[in-house]
């Protein structure tokens, strides 16, 4: 039974309330990602272009025409009000960049035609910037949650509406995780509501739904306050050799001991420091005694920084003071290890009883990675490992140069999302010399091979996914009939696994159209509705493979063009890299794994992906065709390298 055919009548009248405050409280709870370049992010990689001081090429009309289609694909997956509201400046980019190409629809693009899209581009993002578009974008994200009905959006289609309004609120420097509490408070009328949540309360008896969607509209256009703010980091394996403090611009570094000296015995002085940090002294602070958490203590292998700054948002001081010092100290050119920037931080201002009085700074480093056996897959891999033609030895060097492509991959932080986009493309470019001798680029190289499988493991990672959450959610409910159904599910989606417990996949999708009727008022009802229709309608199965076919091309071309600008100097955005991070990872290890596998099967590494490449296209055909679902599921070695296994409490599937 698809979600287009369920009874909705038995949804509850608040449904769409509790779908609303999960987006807000968890949207990863959703488990569905769209894969679109978020708005704010192509506005701003467009003024970057628009602003570009490279000798026009034609290759920065393809560019272009990429971008725009980009923000075009973004525009048109957002909901009704978003859409009237960017319909002008969005007709006038897609104008602008017409004039990009010939008569014969070639690129052409010099200075003019590059000027001339400076206004477009400067018009969508004062839009994106408008109390307007945050207004209608909260109410596509609400008027969507109302939608369960037929013609309602999808649960990939509402995540694209979150991620926006998200992205517009971080463009006007909101505190989100702030505002998401106010949100949450009002959305469910919760009686401690937050200061800032009563302020705008309308009336204390007023709880309808029409009066708490604008009160939540009041919250989400408010202006955030910025004001000046003292931030406090501290260094390990750090010092300074002569002087209590050291001053440069905007920040101040103390010496550690006679910090701490001063601050517990002689805070009135105001002799000891170029700079005092009078802050410190104000009646309000705690001053508890010292240890890796609080206080300032007197490590003589310590500094701590002091950084003022001016006109900012609270929630932005610490990540901005960060950056600062950071930049400070790479261009004093320390020793190896030495000056090392620990975790936690301290925001105070004068006059001001920030929530940092007491002194507490957090963790100075990450916490312990919690091992847990039964997340390890080692020794069911290992043993795999041994069953194959191929054993790898200090002469396998070909194994040896993928090992430091995936390496290289892990070890790049999430936030160097430019590095990591260069990194997977190098890895595409060794993988297609390998495979195919690199008669073509590597993006169409990727495209050829890799496209049919990533769909289908898209689908069935999904699909999967989402089943698994929802055969382990508790029931809020009184109907004993679907909360003894969905317990007979997941004991007979479980099996036994190396002694383990993990789920079955096919059982898992099999499930998913009792999952959809027990679930249907449940915030996830959405999503399974969704994957409950496509697994059980040919109709829908052949749209959505074709749907997540344009969604491997869009990313496909977002990654040429940002990693074209990152390796030849171009403008690019850090939230356009980070969108198709995760696109660019997998394509990467699923060609290294490709590779990898053809070796130790022993199979020359062209005919292994012409068979998995045909293999995957026939599986997709055979699907779209009416096939079984579960023709999905099929022995992958990408499935078990890449980790598409359903985790559970007690091992993965």
């Amino acid at each position: 039974m698809s979600r287009r055919e369920t009874d909705i009548s038995r949804t509850g009248a608040d449904r769409w309330r509790d779908e609303l405050t999960l987006f807000l409280h968890d949207a990863a709870q959703l488990r569905v990602n769209s894969g679109y370049l978020d708005l704010v992010a192509g506005a701003k990689e467009a003024c970057n272009l628009a602003n570009d001081t490279r000798n026009p090429q034609s290759s920065h009309a393809r560019d272009w025409w990429s971008l725009v289609t980009d923000i075009t694909d973004a525009v048109e997956s957002c909901g009704s009000g978003v859409q009237a509201v960017l319909a002008d400046v969005k007709a006038d980019l897609v104008d602008a960049i017409s004039n990009t190409k010939s008569s014969r629809g070639k690129p052409e693009f010099n200075t003019e035609t590059r000027a001339a899209m400076r206004t477009p581009t400067d018009a969508l993002c004062a839009v994106l910037y408008s109390d307007h578009i945050v207004r209608a974008a909260w109410r596509d994200l609400v008027n969507g949650c109302k939608q369960l009905s037929p013609g309602g959006p999808s649960a990939a289609e509402m995540t694209h509406r979150y991620k926006t309004l998200l992205a517009l609120l971080e463009y006007r420097n909101v505190d989100i995780a702030s505002l998401q509490r106010d949100l949450i408070q009002v959305l469910t009328a919760d009686k401690k509501d937050s200061p800032l949540a009563t302020a705008v309360r309308a009336s204390e008896t007023d709880s309808s739904p029409d009066s708490c969607i604008e009160r939540c509209e009041q919250l989400l256009v408010q202006t955030p306050e910025r004001g000046q703010w003292i931030v406090w980091l501290r260094f390990d394996n750090a010092m300074l050799k002569s002087d209590a403090d050291q001053r440069y611009g905007q920040v101040t570094f103390y010496n550690a001991q006679q910090l701490a000296n001063w601050m517990y015995g002689d805070k009135h002085r105001t002799d000891i420091f170029d700079t005092t940090p009078t802050e410190l002294t104000e009646s309000h602070i705690v001053r508890p005694d010292p240890d890796d958490h609080q206080g300032f203590e007197p490590n003589p292998k310590m500094v701590y920084a002091r950084i003022e700054l001016q006109d900012i948002e609270r929630h932005l001081a610490p990540t901005a003071a960060r950056g600062l010092v950071s930049v400070i100290i790479a261009e004093t050119n320390p020793e190896v290890r030495y000056w090392q920037l620990l975790g936690g931080h301290l925001v105070l201002a004068h006059g001001k009883q920030t929530t940092d009085y007491r002194l507490n700074w957090g963790q100075k480093q990450p916490l312990e990675l919690q091992m847990y056996a039964q997340n390890d897959r080692m020794t069911a891999n290992l043993r795999a490992l041994s069953t194959f033609s191929h054993t790898i030895n200090p002469a396998s060097s070909l194994i040896s140069e993928i090992a430091r492509h995936r390496s290289t991959l892990a070890c790049l932080p999430e936030g160097d999302s430019e590095a990591t986009i260069m990194a997977a493309v190098r890895a595409i470019e060794h993988c297609n010399v390998w495979a195919t001798n690199a008669p073509n680029a590597w993006h169409t190289f990727a495209r050829h091979y890799l496209q049919s499988s990533m769909v289908r493991l898209r689908l069935l990672e999904v699909a999967t996914d989402i089943a698994f959450a929802a055969s382990r959610t508790p029931l809020d409910s009184d109907d004993r009939e679907r909360a003894q159904r969905l317990h007979d599910i997941n004991i007979h989606v479980t099996v036994r696994l190396n002694g383990q417990a993990a789920s079955d996949r096919g059982k898992l999708l099999g499930a998913l159209p009792d999952l959809a009727w027990i679930l249907i008022d449940h915030p996830q009802g959405r999503a399974l509705g969704d994957m409950s229709a496509v697994f059980t309608d040919p109709d829908a199965m052949r749209s959505e493979v074709s749907l997540q076919k344009d969604r491997f091309e869009a990313q496909l071309q977002r990654l040429i063009r940002l990693r074209n600008a990152a390796m030849h100097g171009g403008p690019t955005s850090l939230a356009a890299c980070a969108s198709v991070r995760p696109f660019a990872r997998m394509l990467a290890f699923h060609s290294l794994t490709l590779v990898s596998r053809a070796l130790l099967e022993a199979v020359p590494v062209a005919e292994f992906f012409d068979r998995y490449r045909t293999r995957n296209t026939e599986l997709l055909d055979h699907i779209c065709a009416g096939g079984e679902p579960s023709g999905l599921i099929v022995s992958d070695p990408v499935l078990a390298i890449a980790r598409y296994q359903v985790d559970t409490e007690a091992g993965a599937s």
